[in-house]
């Protein structure tokens, strides 16, 4: 999977440099729109559309019935039913799409997050840093702790126990 991505980073680094002067945001809602746009398409030509439709239809019908019939507990409870054998029907549908979909969608998510995931502080950027302390070292009184910074980097406030 490493070597996958190795050979994906130069290809995302390319698509991503036109928007490097940009903040992260911008790109990644534009990545997102394309990937939104091609998903669909292959979303549509990987599905059984015509059975997706007729399972909808049963899903609103039943949802119709709930409306028409609600003071009829039985009504409204086989309508439930219903619903919900048809959404795992829809389910059911989608998998098959979603075997297609999902191989490229996790790669371009382990890129964006190689690109946006990890970001070092940038100067006069505030961080919070917060310490997990093992259980023997917190057990009893509170242990003599002390922060040493680089030069260039100075602390705010004092440590805060919780």
């Amino acid at each position: 999977m490493s070597a996958v991505n190795a050979a994906l980073r130069p290809v995302f680094d390319l698509l991503l440099a036109p928007f490097a002067a940009w903040p992260p945001i911008v790109s990644l809602v534009v990545v997102s729109l394309l990937v939104s746009v091609l998903m669909l398409v292959v979303f549509k030509k990987t599905s059984n559309q015509a059975a997706l439709a007729v399972v909808k239809r049963k899903i609103h019908a039943g949802i119709f019935e709930i409306r028409l019939f609600n003071d009829d507990l039985r009504a409204i409870l086989r309508a439930q039913n219903e619903i919900l054998r048809h959404n795992l029907t829809y389910l059911r549908l989608s998998l098959w799409p979603m075997l297609f979909l999902l191989p490229p969608l996790v790669l371009v998510i382990a890129q964006l997050q190689f690109h946006y995931g990890y970001q070092g502080l940038r100067p006069g950027q505030r961080a919070l840093l917060e310490v997990d302390l093992s259980p023997e070292a917190a057990s009893g009184a509170r242990p003599r702790a002390r922060l040493d910074l680089p030069a260039g980097l100075r602390a705010e406030t004092d440590a805060v126990w919780i």
